[in-house]
């Protein structure tokens, strides 16, 4: 009887741990906003330290081209940014 109560509270335990865990929507959420601040401070930082006036015709200086997806790398929305 009592591996019976164990048991039973650990399966509440464990209901209660999975509500805690962000389904895919909500982890995409906090990954692009994660993605979007690393993305503004490199930016930030590339051009305090790392601005030139070289020009490159076909795509320019990298801090104006710093960008972030909130899918993975083949496009799928997973939650991964």
């Amino acid at each position: 009887m009592a591996n019976d109560d164990m048991a039973d509270q650990l399966e509440s335990w464990l209901k209660d741990v999975h509500k805690l865990v962000p389904n895919e929507a909500e982890q995409e959420k906090i990954t692009a906003a994660g993605a979007k601040k690393l993305a503004d401070n490199l930016t930030e930082v590339t051009r305090k330290k790392h601005y030139s006036s070289h020009k490159d015709e076909k795509y320019g200086h990298m801090a104006d081209n710093i960008s972030y997806n909130s899918n993975d790398i083949d496009g799928e929305h997973d939650g991964s940014s």
